[in-house]
């Protein structure tokens, strides 16, 4: 008995359900994290098994929970297509900051990045989304990604 393999959907199939994927998303954004709120505190005579909390020393920044985008390993069109449309999304909704992970381009072909670079460039000729961009911080994908800085929606 042998098994047939399935046809790989096109890129026109690929983009339309990465479409309906963010546009079921925006309209049902994940929950937002509950902060949990300590219990009761004891009351007098009743001593406190609760150890007191050390101050959490400095370390590290940690990463932010910017909306992020992870554009590596895709197509220049597809990823592209998938960047303008996830900036009109955000920039919708109001968000001014996105993270967009674009990878160093160590295995293009001939070693030379090719996605970063074009990514780079529609930032610098979509004004009417993209206020400023920069070079992530290292503890955010340093090279390999992107902060964007989205224009505010006026009106």
């Amino acid at each position: 008995m042998s098994r047939r393999r399935q046809p790989k959907p096109s890129p026109e199939d690929t983009q339309d359900a990465h479409r309906e994927i963010l546009e079921h998303l925006e309209q049902n954004p994940p929950p937002k994290p509950t902060t949990k709120k300590s219990a009761a505190s004891p009351s007098k005579g009743q001593k406190s098994k609760a150890k007191p909390k050390r101050e959490a020393e400095p370390s590290a920044p940690r990463s932010t929970a910017m909306p992020t985008l992870m554009l590596r390993q895709l197509r220049l069109q597809v990823a592209e297509d998938r960047l303008l449309h996830f900036l009109r999304v955000q920039q919708r909704a109001g968000t001014t900051e996105v993270l967009v992970i674009v990878g160093r381009g160590r295995h293009s072909p001939g070693g030379e990045p090719v996605l970063g670079p074009a990514i780079r460039d529609l930032c610098n000729q979509r004004k009417s989304l993209v206020e400023s961009w920069s070079e992530a911080p290292a503890n955010l994908g340093g090279a390999g990604a992107i902060v964007v800085q989205l224009r505010r929606v006026e009106g």
